[in-house]
């Protein structure tokens, strides 16, 4: 079974719909994805599809219009 030694923890940060405009530009539209300790994460994508701005979300930098984002606990958002 694929995965069935990985032991469920957890995350350790979670962001859940996170919606974010600038004017009538639509930035981030209901981005959700959890991240396990140990986990490597990559954040890819196009030239203008949000990176930075959700990287800045999740280091309090911007605050989104809605959703959630939680370091373990801990509300950021």
């Amino acid at each position: 079974m694929e995965g069935a030694d990985r032991i469920m923890t957890a995350p350790v940060l979670t962001v859940r719909e996170l919606h974010l405009r600038r004017g009538a530009r639509e930035i981030l539209r209901g981005i959700s994805f959890d991240i396990a300790g140990g986990d490597a994460v990559a954040l890819m994508g196009a030239s203008g599809s949000g990176k930075t701005t959700l990287l800045r979300c999740i280091g309090g930098l911007e605050r989104p219009d809605r959703g959630e984002i939680r370091a373990g606990r801990c509300g950021l958002v």
